[in-house]
C-alpha cells in the first residue's frame, strides 16, 4: 500500500506533520511492501529535513512556491504524483484548506472520502474508521479496503512514536508549481491570509469568545489576555457572522474542532453547534453573566460574572 501524505505548508503545524508520519509509519509496519511519499513546501522542508529523516519516508515532493495555493491547483500536482507512484491512499490533516482539498481530490478521482477520523483499526486487507456524529454524541464506524482512499485525520488521535532508529537520506523531487492553465476559473486578485501565531488545531490554550463580547471594539482586552497566556483566540459562529472576527477563528460544527489543554470561554451561550467543537478539550472554564447558560453544562468550572469585569482582573493578576 503506497501512502501519500499532504503536509500543509505552515511551520506551526509541524506537530500535525509528525502525527501523520506516525500514522503512515504504522501502515508501513503493518502492511508489507508499503511506501510513504510526502508533499510539502520546499521552504518547510529546509527547516524540517533533518527531523524528517527519522521516519521511513521513501520520497518527498517539494512544492517550489509556498504551499498556500488554491486547492484546485494543488490537486493537479497531487493527481500527477498519484498516477506516477501508484498511490493507494492520501492522508491529510483537518485544516480549512485540507477540508477543501480532500473532498475535491476524492470527487475528481472517484476515490472514497473518509473525513475527520478520530480512531482507526488497521488489518491486512481493510481498515475500520471512526468519526464523530451529531456533535460528538455518536460515533460512526465504517470499513473500507486499504486502497482508493482520501482520509483527513483530526488532531491528537495517535500518540505512538513510529520513528526509526537509523536515519537515512530521502529522495526528493522539486515541483515547479506555477499556476496551471487547466484551472476552471480566472484569478482576478488574491491576498495572503495572516496566519495565527498558535493555530487553533494545535493550540494548548484557546480563548473562546461569544456574542456577549458585544462588538469588535471590545476585542483588544481579549487579545491582551491571549498574549499573556500564549493562547489562541477562537469565536462562535455569531461572532464571525457579525464580522467581528475572521472566518478561520470559528469553532464548532461549521468551523474547527479543537482539543486544547484549556478552553476558556467568555460570553458564550452554549449552542450545541459550538460546544461540539470544544468538547474534546481537557479542561473547560466558562464565564457568563447568565447562571442558566447552556455552556455551563459542558464546563468543568463556571464563573457567573460579567466578562467585562473578569477579563481586566485576570489581566491585572497575570501581569503581577
Amino acid at each position: 500500500m503506497n501512502i501519500l501524505l499532504y503536509l500543509h505548508g505552515n511551520i506551526n503545524q509541524k506537530e500535525k506533520f509528525y502525527e501523520l508520519l506516525n500514522i503512515a509509519g504504522l501502515w508501513k509496519k503493518t502492511l508489507c511492501k508499503s511506501k510513504i511519499f510526502i508533499v510539502m513546501s520546499e521552504k518547510i522542508w529546509k527547516d524540517l529535513k533533518e527531523e524528517l529523516k527519522k521516519w521511513d519516508i521513501d520520497k518527498s515532493f517539494l512544492l517550489e512556491k509556498d504551499n498556500d495555493d488554491f486547492p484546485e491547483n494543488i490537486f493537479l500536482f497531487l493527481k500527477e504524483i498519484l498516477e506516477q507512484e501508484k498511490i493507494d491512499a492520501v492522508f491529510m490533516g483537518n485544516s480549512l484548506f485540507e477540508r477543501e482539498l480532500a473532498p475535491y481530490t476524492s470527487s475528481k478521482l472517484n476515490l472514497k472520502f473518509i473525513p475527520n477520523v478520530i480512531n482507526f483499526e488497521i488489518s491486512d486487507s481493510e481498515t475500520l474508521w471512526k468519526k464523530f456524529l451529531y456533535g460528538t454524541k455518536a460515533v460512526e464506524e465504517r470499513k473500507t479496503e486499504n486502497k482508493n482512499l482520501v482520509v483527513t485525520f483530526s488532531s491528537n488521535i495517535y500518540k505512538k512514536d513510529e520513528r526509526i532508529k537509523n536515519k537515512k537520506d530521502i529522495e526528493t523531487e522539486i515541483i515547479r508549481n506555477e499556476l496551471k492553465k487547466e484551472l476552471p476559473f480566472e484569478i482576478i486578485s488574491s491576498k495572503k491570509k495572516v496566519l495565527q501565531k498558535h493555530p487553533l488545531e494545535t493550540a494548548r490554550i484557546v480563548i473562546g469568545v461569544g456574542k456577549g463580547i458585544k462588538g469588535k471594539e471590545n476585542f483588544p482586552m481579549i487579545e491582551e489576555l491571549a498574549e499573556i497566556l500564549g493562547a489562541t483566540i477562537g469565536a462562535t459562529r455569531s461572532v464571525v457572522d457579525n464580522g467581528w472576527r475572521p472566518e478561520y477563528e470559528k469553532i464548532g460544527q461549521t468551523g474547527k474542532i479543537i482539543k486544547p489543554e484549556l478552553y476558556l470561554g467568555f460570553g458564550i451561550s452554549g449552542a450545541m453547534q459550538h460546544m461540539a467543537g470544544v468538547q474534546q478539550s481537557r479542561h473547560i472554564i466558562m464565564v457568563n453573566s447568565n447562571p442558566n447558560a447552556e455552556s455551563f453544562r459542558s464546563s468543568d468550572f463556571g464563573i457567573v460574572a460579567d466578562l467585562f469585569e473578569v477579563v481586566p482582573k485576570l489581566i491585572e493578576l497575570l501581569k503581577k
